[in-house]
């Protein structure tokens, strides 16, 4: 049986490993932020409506555009 796999050099090795070293933190970082806003948007949905005088669905419906403002920008940024 045959193996497809490459040998990997030392120097692809460094560099998997600086860049995950670096990239890894950040992105977790990020996950905690994008996390912790949508934990407060949601928090803040519970008094919003009720003061502002909105219903529920016209707020699910906001958080939707919201969402796809979001996706849409991470969608280009991405292209």
């Amino acid at each position: 049986m045959s193996t497809l796999s490459t040998p990997v050099s030392d120097i692809e090795k460094q560099a998997i490993s600086r860049v995950t070293r670096r990239l890894l933190p950040f992105l977790a970082l990020l996950f905690i932020v994008a996390f912790l806003g949508r934990t407060n948007v949601g928090f803040a949905a519970l008094r919003m409506n009720e003061d502002i005088g909105i219903s529920q669905a016209l707020y699910g419906f906001g958080a939707g555009i919201f969402f796809l403002g979001y996706f849409i920008s991470r969608y280009r940024a991405t292209s």
